[in-house]
């Protein structure tokens, strides 16, 4: 399955941030953010479309007297590049003494040592709530550090992990802060190739963990396994209300697993995203038979699986049912055009449900939910 642009938009969650005034973010996200969280994201100056009001790139010789001075009221971020290991302590300093909200530091090469003076900063600085760390090899060791320092954080709202090999062993670690922090609400692993093994810890964390709302699992070598660790979260009273699961190896038993929790009245799920995981029939009939009793899940996606016009026929079907789904992806599976229209005319009759079928329209929630 060709789903490599799907993976590109995956993790850039940040991102989408960026192309909402504060009236759309605080519309969008309200079911699934606290109110605290929506007051710091959308309130004071806002200097126009962009979150990240400064960029001074290479110029790291300005970090320290930029940061130290930052004092300033609502949304105030930086994005640093090149950043070298003889950078990371005044970085570490300045974090110290700012009121910086945003930090975005991805593909910077920061490793343990790196990741080790973010982690001193987090645990005193009170005022980041974005942290962006993709793509900068922080590893194993690294997640350690991270995770010694969230237990003592209280401010940080969203910490982006994607694409640094955290491995299961990475994972686990975070899990181990989880069951201690209370403030933490999107956590993106894309692409750590975390397994069952670390998808398992993570969220069994959760059952003494009432902050997170969004967990992105992107490519991460899931299978039926993990996707049982899940289920089994979902109906405990987990607090997630969205996960990303595009590009794994749930396959049919994991996912029928997966729609069973969607049964259970305590499953507070509102975004589910199954994209890429060699999903058929069987899933569809699963998920058919718990849509129409289920009152939460308001997104569902299914792109790129292999479900053919029969299972996207019985997905389609059971939704007439259902009072609350808002969008369907159906895209990718292994059915033509005249069926798309078919499809397309079936829930036509039903303007509730805005039916997807092409991976521009896979969605960010930030843009999709109203």
């Amino acid at each position: 399955m060709d789903s490599e642009s799907e993976d590109l938009e995956g993790s850039d969650i940040e991102n989408a941030w960026t192309q909402l005034n504060p009236v759309e973010f605080e519309k969008r996200l309200s079911r699934l953010f606290d109110e605290s969280v929506l007051k710091k994201l959308s309130s004071g100056s806002w200097s126009g479309p962009a979150l990240f009001t400064r960029n001074w790139g290479d110029d790291i010789t300005s970090l320290v007297p930029v940061l130290s001075k930052f004092n300033l009221q609502g949304l105030v971020g930086g994005s640093f590049s090149g950043l070298s290991p003889v950078d990371f302590p005044p970085l570490s300093a300045a974090l110290n003494k700012s009121s910086i909200e945003v930090l975005h530091l991805r593909g910077n090469n920061l490793g343990f040592k790196g990741a080790s003076a973010i982690a001193a900063s987090l645990k005193i600085n009170s005022s980041l709530c974005v942290l962006d760390l993709r793509n900068t090899n922080i590893g194993v060791d690294g997640a350690n550090s991270l995770a010694s320092a969230l237990i003592d954080n209280s401010t940080l709202k969203v910490l982006n992990l994607a694409s640094n090999n955290l491995k299961a062993d990475g994972a686990i670690a975070i899990a181990s802060s989880l069951k201690q922090n209370s403030s933490l609400e999107v956590l993106d692993l894309y692409d750590n190739e975390i397994g069952d093994e670390g998808v398992s810890f993570i969220v069994a964390s959760l059952c003494k963990n009432s902050s997170l709302r969004v967990l992105l699992l992107v490519k991460n070598k899931i299978g039926c396994d993990g996707a049982n660790a899940i289920s089994l979260s979902l109906m405990q009273n987990s607090p997630l209300r969205m996960i990303d699961l595009r590009n794994n190896y749930i396959g049919d038993r994991g996912a029928v697993k997966l729609a069973y929790s969607l049964s259970i009245k305590t499953t507070s799920l509102e975004v589910l995203n199954l994209g890429g995981n060699d999903l058929k029939v069987e899933t569809a009939k699963a998920f058919a038979s718990v849509l129409p009793k289920n009152e939460n899940l308001r997104v569902l996606s299914f792109f790129n699986n292999g479900f053919g016009f029969e299972g996207a026929s019985i997905i389609a079907a059971s939704l007439h049912e259902n009072r609350n789904l808002q969008v369907i992806n159906l895209g990718s599976n292994n059915f033509g055009n005249e069926e798309i229209n078919l499809l397309a005319q079936s829930f036509g009759q039903d303007s509730r449900v805005k039916f997807c079928t092409s991976p521009s329209s896979e969605f960010h929630p930030e843009i999709t939910l109203a």
